[in-house]
């Protein structure tokens, strides 16, 4: 038996990457999911069709590492685990436990000293894993630059993404005409949503009928950047959206917008050429081994060319057409079966299977 541990919602990265993974393990391997959700205070586990909670009813003030280390009470049983994202490393209690790395970010660019120390502590158990899986060769490469961690002992396996016809119409009502830009992201400063404002405030400019689609938070100089450009009335911000009305989105959209300085993968990006729509992105980090030659990618700080790049996908049927059909054969490269089978394989490779 082998115990998947997450502790993010099931719309994140790395809760979709939890969830999908589960759901394609438990019908060939005996395992069981558990979510540590801090927000109920609860322990959620799952094994097959049956599911039960645990209540964690100790004083944690709202620390996430306490309130970890109150679960590893429920989970000290599990002889083979895997943990299945970095931030939890520090809870395998046995040699016998996979970790998969989605990023080393908060320390090749912690925000202050103190989140460094913190994702320090929290990434310790990345050096006593068994074996590590990495989401990308860039975050192989991190993991031997920044933590030492030898290369045998690391395997890359891509993530993979749902191509569901399945979607709702948007909660918002546009112009049957609009011309709609896409950006989807958190409100980090990486994800460099101040430089989508401005890429957009200049397509305006050509294309009148244009909007732009935020699924996302966004933060107060967001705001004021916004209002300084006078698009409130263009600028769609959604901060809570489920899953089908955002497929919605990726194929009511015109355009994939996505100048992020840093990416462990970029789920969105995949996810977008899946459902049909023409990506612009960063040729930085792990992006361009995702996209491969099926997206224009420029640097992020390259805000005139994103414009200009922007405005003849916009423009051109033909490059628009072309670029849609490559990413949808790109997108075939990336499935969840696939991403079980390569984990299996790691399970067996380690002895946990």
């Amino acid at each position: 038996m082998i115990a998947l541990i997450n502790n993010e919602p099931d719309y994140s990265g790395i809760g979709k990457y939890s969830c999908n993974l589960y759901g394609k393990l438990k019908t060939v391997i005996d395992c069981k999911y558990y979510y540590l959700n801090i927000n109920t205070k609860k322990v959620t586990v799952f094994n097959g069709y049956n599911k039960k909670q645990i209540a964690i009813n100790k004083p944690f003030s709202g620390f996430q590492t306490l309130f970890w280390h109150y679960c590893r009470e429920c989970i000290k049983e599990e002889k083979t685990k895997h943990i299945m994202n970095q931030n939890l490393s520090l809870l395998q209690t046995n040699t016998s436990t996979i970790v998969t790395c989605m990023d080393l970010i908060p320390i090749i660019q912690p925000r202050n000293y103190y989140d460094y120390l913190v994702r320090r502590l929290w990434y310790s158990g990345l050096r006593k894993a068994k074996h590590i899986i990495a989401i990308s060769e860039n975050t192989k490469k991190e993991l031997i630059n920044t933590l030492n961690i030898c290369a045998s002992n690391i395997t890359v396996i891509p993530l993979g993404v749902n191509i569901n016809s399945d979607s709702v119409i948007g909660t918002i009502d546009l112009p049957v005409d609009a011309v709609v830009i896409l950006n989807i992201a958190s409100n980090q400063e990486r994800k460099n949503f101040k430089a989508v404002i401005n890429i957009f405030w200049e397509i305006t400019k050509t294309i009148k009928n244009s909007y732009l689609v935020k699924i996302g938070t966004i933060t107060h100089n967001d705001k004021i950047i916004i209002d300084k450009y006078n698009l409130n009335n263009r600028v769609i911000i959604l901060p809570n959206v489920a899953e089908s009305e955002i497929n919605y989105w990726y194929k009511r959209a015109s355009l994939f917008l996505f100048p992020s300085k840093y990416e462990g993968f970029g789920l969105p990006i995949i996810e977008a050429m899946a459902n049909g729509c023409p990506v612009i992105a960063s040729n930085t980090t792990a992006i361009p081994e995702v996209t491969g030659a099926a997206a224009i990618l420029i640097k992020p700080e390259d805000e005139n060319n994103f414009v200009s790049a922007s405005l003849e996908i916009l423009n051109n049927k033909q490059m628009r057409e072309d670029l849609i059909y490559k990413g949808l054969e790109r997108a075939k490269l990336f499935s969840w079966d696939l991403c079980a089978q390569r984990t299996i394989a790691v399970y067996k490779k380690t002895g946990l299977l």
